[in-house]
């Protein structure tokens, strides 16, 4: 992609997006003990997300409802 386009249509879980580049940062390399902070963080996000949506599909089953006819 490049700088100030727009892309097509992107579609992920979260729904339809546009991506606008901004800018384009040359490629580097790091050591892992400078990758190391972005590796946990990433690695926490996602366990997060895992146990939230765990935690999401067990609120029907957790949830009793009660219906009432009030006619």
């Amino acid at each position: 992609m490049e700088v100030n386009k727009i892309s097509a249509v992107v579609e992920s879980e979260m729904g339809f997006h546009l991506l606008w580049c901004q800018k384009i940062y040359p490629a580097n390399t790091m050591t892992l003990a400078q990758a190391n902070p972005r590796i946990y963080q990433s690695l926490q996000d996602r366990y997060k997300v895992r146990k939230q949506r765990q935690w999401l599909a067990r609120l029907p089953r957790l949830t009793r409802v009660k219906e009432y006819d009030y006619v």
